[in-house]
């Protein structure tokens, strides 16, 4: 197993060497097996898994949303890997996703971290194949250049701060690297109703900081050094009552094509997907 852990941290990690910055300035601990690179009391404020998954992935892993994002990461991942390339999971959860890359990518390769001990402790015990550690996306624990794929599914729209997280990303990620991001949709259909109907726009989830449309998303990624190789998003049904699901499915199946017509970047979808490369 290739080990990207730094020399002083050799001591608790029990692998190689080469993917771990060797001046980690948290230092390394573990609890339960587990390494973890925060500071010590961010461990317990920091477990947004404590009690359950928040997002229910795990339950929902075959229905139409996770079964899209299964489905269009991997796609994109696929388009930028081989077995022997590096790819890092950031902001894992459980790992369910994570385990996917498997099909593309050696398991010995295949990287993961998140904030919360609670999910990865699950993801350690669930998928033991994998590397795992709890991190802190904007000091992340590993070396210059290693990576040929990361992964951020579902967490700019968490991210106070996503300029500093893309300079750590762009920091650990190998020159022309391939960067994959999932995150809802700003103007999603869904939203543009509540604007047309004078209502206000409302947020996914009440754990996000904000929600980005697909131009802004360019633009962020540009100004960090990533280009847009690829968006995109496919169609999953309105959830409502029959009759009512029946018109909105149809008016957004119109808006959709009208967007494809006019060659708009906008996606209707409640996720957005993107494959980004470093600019090099």
């Amino acid at each position: 197993m290739v080990n990207i852990y730094t020399q002083r941290v050799k001591f608790v990690i029990m692998s190689d060497s080469n993917i771990y910055k060797d001046n980690f300035k948290y230092g390394v601990f573990l609890i339960d097996g587990i390494s973890i690179f925060i500071p010590k009391e961010q461990v317990a404020v920091s477990d947004e898994y404590g009690q359950n998954d928040p997002y229910n992935v795990e339950n929902n892993i075959n229905k139409p949303f996770q079964k899209r994002r299964i489905d269009i990461t991997l796609e994109f991942l696929s388009k930028c890997v081989n077995k022997n390339s590096k790819v890092l999971d950031l902001g894992c959860g459980e790992g369910h996703i994570t385990n996917e890359f498997s099909k593309y990518v050696y398991s010995e390769n295949i990287f993961a971290c998140d904030y919360s001990i609670s999910a990865i402790k699950k993801a350690k015990n669930n998928f033991p194949g994998i590397d795992f550690c709890v991190s802190d996306v904007y000091s992340l624990p590993y070396k210059n250049n290693i990576f040929d794929v990361v992964v951020c599914n579902n967490i700019f729209e968490h991210l106070e701060n996503p300029l500093l997280a893309l300079e750590e990303i762009k920091r650990i990620m190998k020159k022309q690297g391939y960067l994959i991001i999932s995150t809802p949709s700003r103007y999603r259909f869904e939203n543009f109703l509540r604007l047309v109907l004078g209502k206000k726009m409302e947020l996914m989830s009440k754990f996000h900081v904000t929600e980005y449309t697909v131009g802004q998303m360019v633009e962020l990624l540009n100004f960090s050094g990533f280009m847009l190789v690829e968006c995109k998003s496919y169609y999953i049904s309105c959830e409502s009552r029959p009759i009512i699901k029946n018109i909105l499915n149809f008016f957004k199946l119109v808006l959709s094509a009208i967007t494809k017509i006019f060659r708009s970047s906008h996606i209707w979808e409640s996720t957005a997907f993107y494959l980004f490369k470093e600019n090099g």
